[in-house]
């Protein structure tokens, strides 16, 4: 679906859809892209593998930028397998850089994001993340980081 319509951090929406458990829209930002998903149930590696499917379809970039909103705390199982999979994914998709910031109170995820650097760092991609309760603080660190892009 394409949709093209001003949204309030001066990015066009291009594209937007929903899966189970998750709901996401894509900015378009001078070239690059950011990625708003919202949790809205539990998710795992069938819940993802669309989203990013989707997303890294449109992005076409070495840069992945996303503000994951998990802020409901919705369960998360993500695991090295995971992580491994995802990574493969980003590759194919040309992906060398890939910037998250994830809004949930969830303590486990600064681990989650921890690991996922570690895997990053192993298959030659470049991960930065911010993790926090705070979806103005989390909207801030993202920005930034499109912004130098």
């Amino acid at each position: 679906m394409l949709i093209l319509r001003n949204d309030r951090l001066n990015g066009c929406i291009v594209s937007s859809g929903t899966t189970p458990n998750i709901d996401w829209e894509t900015s378009g930002f001078s070239g690059q892209f950011l990625h708003r998903i919202k949790i809205t149930g539990p998710i795992g590696l069938e819940e993802r593998l669309p989203v990013y499917r989707a997303t890294l379809d449109i992005s076409k970039s070495k840069d992945y930028f996303a503000l994951v909103d998990n802020r409901d705390g919705h369960e998360d199982t993500m695991s090295y397998p995971v992580m491994l999979r995802l990574c493969e994914l980003f590759l194919e998709a040309g992906v060398k850089n890939i910037c998250t910031a994830i809004v949930t109170s969830n303590e486990r995820y600064k681990d989650i994001t921890k690991l996922s650097s570690a895997v990053a760092t192993l298959k030659n991609l470049r991960f930065e993340n911010t993790t926090t309760a705070d979806f103005a603080e989390a909207e801030k660190f993202i920005l930034s980081r499109l912004r130098e892009a």
